[in-house]
């Protein structure tokens, strides 16, 4: 008689791998790796970014003052974003070094103190460890640590301290506690304007739900975090709701069907989906069925996550650093919820569930889990920030060299619209650089598309792709500068402009010399300290951060 094949307890299973020595050991060393990683990345020549850092030009690279970022034409009220480089200047030279030395030291205090969160979730040293090497190298927490002008990041931070300090006033009533983990919560509302929402639907549930067994003073600090979170609407309210222009901010990019969306979301942040809109399903269920009680602390957490990200759901934004604050409230109710090894069914449940979900990610989309995220991204936002300065050095070299007196004219292959914030940045850095608008001039051959649904024009303006938007015909002795598509993925591919032959090749500097007769390379970046990529035939360039400089002859 044939024995039965015992049922495999997925739980079990790995529980038995996470109680293991050797295992701990190595996600350990890969965590602390990852940070080793992090640390030499952030103050290796840093650069600034050519998406968005055009701000500090004019600001704080000459002594001046960032001003808050309030826009209330789009709705925008992130008032703090950007601030903390006023501080920085003031007190150290104006270098990108002691900015990113800045996000260095983020990166270390929540990591530290997130740690100390999750240990009191969960016993498993493993579980602790998994958990934040998986979050902090999903590619939009990458975005966020080298970007700066990324709210997000400091609203990980101010929020990770938060609660930090939320969980230490729980268990004794300091009065230091409760003042500081109200502090950094109210800090963390004025970088990014969803985060009230969290926040205050945090406060609200937990305060409601712990209402019977919490002490007096817990009481004041959820009625003080509510306060807060109200008082940011208030002024949301009264400066920008009241005030705010015919779009907002999301309502200025094309729009998606629900279909779009779910599968944009999918795309942005996987892991995000897979673990918590199925926790919240498991738990409403052993809620219901009282095979479990609601957890003041943890539960909350997990609804104000979903709160934050039905707010980006409703505007159809979707980004790979978007949703990135709502791993916060989420990561210590993965930890305490994910019990392997456990006895009760229920979190069994769970924590099988969350192997599998890992499983069908790393399948799926490898490029958002470690480590095959980690090159992808530091090449998009380490790397091409790097290769941006050599370009625009050589650029303003050869135009003072051979304009003799004449303005150039410089073409990028992006489009006006979709491309508008890419051709405005790349004006500002060459007149940083020291080129005037009577040395050259900036067009574009193509005719706007419709990714957003608004036109920025100045009649004023000295560059044609700001004044008009017309298209212009490329000429002999034009500068067309081909930028990565790794960083502008609405980028027209400029494959099409080059001789077929020479396709396959775009990567190969033998190959470049002269393309379709038309296009001949002067400059372009080989940045060799970027982690290794190649990319497939029929992706030419795709995952490269190097640029191009061509002249059409």
């Amino acid at each position: 008689m044939l024995a039965l094949p015992r049922r495999v307890d997925v739980s079990n299973q790995v529980a038995m791998l996470l109680k293991k020595a050797p295992f701990q050991i190595i996600l350990q060393l890969l965590f602390y790796a990852t940070l080793a990683v992090y640390s030499y990345q952030l103050l290796a020549d840093p650069h600034f970014n050519p998406i968005d850092d055009y701000q500090f030009l004019e600001t704080t690279q000459v002594g001046k003052f960032l001003p808050p970022f309030i826009v209330p034409d789009i709705s925008r009220f992130c008032p703090l974003l950007g601030f903390e480089y006023n501080v920085i200047t003031r007190l150290l030279p104006a270098t990108p070094v002691f900015y990113f030395a800045y996000h260095l030291l983020q990166l270390l205090i929540f990591s530290f103190l997130s740690l100390q969160i999750l240990k009191r979730a969960t016993r498993n040293v493993a579980l602790q460890y998994a958990i934040l090497l998986l979050y902090i190298t999903t590619p939009g927490f990458i975005t966020a640590l080298f970007r700066p002008f990324v709210g997000e990041r400091s609203v990980i931070f101010w929020f990770t301290i938060f609660l930090f300090f939320y969980f230490k006033f729980q268990d004794k009533n300091k009065i230091l506690s409760f003042g500081t983990a109200l502090l950094c919560a109210s800090i963390a509302l004025y970088y990014k304007e969803p985060v009230f929402l969290m926040l205050g639907s945090f406060a609200l549930l937990h305060l409601v739900s712990s209402w019977k067994t919490s002490a007096l003073a817990a009481k004041w600090l959820d009625g003080s975090l509510l306060i807060s979170a109200g008082i940011y609407g208030l002024l949301y309210f009264v400066f920008v709701y009241l005030q705010r222009g015919p779009l907002n901010y999301a309502a200025t990019i094309h729009n998606q069907d629900l279909i779009q969306q779910v599968i944009s979301f999918f795309q942005s942040d996987p892991l995000l989906f897979l673990f918590l809109l199925p926790l919240l399903v498991i738990r409403v269920v052993a809620i219901t069925t009282r095979r479990a009680q609601f957890h003041s602390f943890y539960d909350s957490l997990l609804l104000a996550a979903l709160i934050y990200i039905l707010v980006y759901f409703k505007l159809a934004i979707a980004g790979q650093y978007y949703l990135q604050p709502a791993y916060i409230a989420i990561m210590p109710a993965l930890a305490y919820n994910f019990k392997p090894g456990c006895e009760n069914q229920v979190q069994k449940v769970q924590f099988s569930y969350a192997v599998i979900a890992l499983v069908f990610v790393l399948m799926s989309n490898p490029t958002q889990i470690f480590p095959k995220s980690l090159p992808s991204t530091l090449n998009k936002y380490k790397y091409v920030a790097s290769n941006y300065d050599p370009m625009l050095n050589y650029l303003v070299q050869d135009v003072r060299s051979r304009a003799k007196g004449k303005r150039v004219n410089i073409f990028l292959n992006l489009n006006k619209n979709s491309g508008y914030e890419a051709y405005w940045s790349f004006i500002k850095f060459l007149q940083y650089k020291g080129l005037t608008s009577r040395q050259f001039d900036v067009k574009t051959d193509q005719p706007e598309n419709d990714f957003y649904k608004f036109n920025i024009t100045d009649p004023y303006s000295p560059y044609s792709v700001l004044k008009s938007n017309q298209p212009n015909k490329i000429a002999r002795g034009d500068y067309l500068v081909v930028l990565p598509l790794l960083q502008y993925n609405y980028v027209e591919p400029t494959y099409e402009r080059l001789d077929a032959q020479h396709k396959n090749s775009y990567d190969d500097t033998e190959c470049l010399h002269t393309i379709d007769g038309h296009y001949r390379l002067l400059f372009r970046t080989n940045n060799q300290l970027g982690p290794p990529v190649k990319a497939a035939r029929g992706m030419l360039c795709r995952f490269e951060p190097n640029y191009y400089v061509f002249e059409y002859q």
